[in-house]
């Protein structure tokens, strides 16, 4: 897929009759890396103590639609290129409260957007708000670098 709406940020429904009431909704972002974390809790499991979770425990929401998981920044980042053609290009991606930013690796090109406002991502604001879009584009390389994480090759490298 896609880093924009609709790609990254998909509805996700939850059952459990004996814990979460009917037609409850939260509004807390959450990723793919919070259902190990949420599947040890709700097992009363614990991973080992030297076995670092990158991911949340959903758990909270359940008991508290309006609940936080206390998580201010969630990272999105694919570096390669797969051979698909309907795949999107080399993309990193990170949401901290009502922002988005995207940094598009073969054009080095940055679109930053408000979610409150702009939910479907239409208007790109990286240009009107410099400020948000530097302190989310600062945050986005230090975690690229904190993980280590591999950057884009070109298909001919």
């Amino acid at each position: 897929g896609t880093f924009y709406a609709g790609g990254i940020r998909v509805p996700l429904a939850v059952r459990w009759p004996a814990r979460i009431q009917a037609g409850t909704e939260t509004h807390e972002p959450v990723i793919g890396i919070d259902f190990y974390p949420t599947w040890l809790d709700v097992a009363g499991a614990t991973p080992p103590r030297d076995y670092l979770l990158d991911g949340l425990s959903m758990t909270p929401l359940f008991d508290d639609p309006d609940a936080s998981l206390g998580r201010e920044t969630i990272y999105w980042h694919f570096p390669g290129y797969p051979n698909s053609p309907w795949r999107t290009g080399p993309v990193s991606a990170v949401r901290s409260g009502e922002w988005k930013l995207m940094k598009f690796y073969e054009t080095d090109h940055v679109e930053l957007y408000d979610l409150v406002r702009d939910p479907g991502e239409q208007e790109d604001v990286a240009e009107t708000m410099p400020v948000e879009r530097d302190r989310l584009l600062g945050a986005l390389e230090g975690w690229l670098q904190l993980t280590n994480a591999p950057l884009p090759r070109w298909p001919d490298d």
